[in-house]
């Protein structure tokens, strides 16, 4: 082997160590990005099925209502603690909005509502009522940089 292959055979390692830290932060940042950006789209789905579930006349506070909340919350780890939904009826009446019933199943204590101004929850005529569903669930992402947590909701 001659010097010159030498050089170019070395020049090759050194640009292959300079080049695979980056390549593989960029292949850890892409893939958790799309982990995250999935599990976003699932919590918003999992929010809008529950507000149809509880708009159709479903009682979620039976256990059949918190089953049917806990098979379609299985994709986000809602049974193991990797999830919360909070779900909130409001009612308008004359004198403002009001609390008619809330439920909420999983992980309570890391994740809390964020429902703290009714007014800002949904824009309704007196008689009129809503509900307003609230998902929240780890992202999945090992990027520091990426939210640890994904967040949706569901007026309906």
């Amino acid at each position: 082997m001659s010097s010159r292959d030498r050089r170019r055979r070395g020049s090759t390692i050194l640009e292959f160590a300079f080049v695979l830290p980056v390549a593989v932060g960029l292949l850890v940042g892409g893939l958790s990005l799309g982990v995250m950006s999935v599990r976003t789209v699932l919590a918003g789905d999992l929010a809008r099925q529950i507000s149809l579930l509880a708009d159709s006349g479903v009682d979620l506070g039976t256990a059949g209502g918190q089953q049917q909340m806990l098979e379609k919350g299985r994709g986000l780890g809602l049974e193991s603690g990797k999830a919360v939904i909070y779900i909130t009826k409001l009612v308008r009446e004359p004198a403002g909005l009001r609390v008619d019933r809330t439920y909420q199943m999983g992980n309570t204590q890391r994740w809390r509502s964020g429902l703290w101004r009714l007014e800002d929850a949904a824009d309704l005529e007196p008689g009129e009522q809503a509900w307003v569903v609230e998902v929240f669930a780890e992202s999945g992402s090992v990027v520091s940089m990426l939210p640890k947590t994904v967040k949706a909701k569901s007026v309906l």
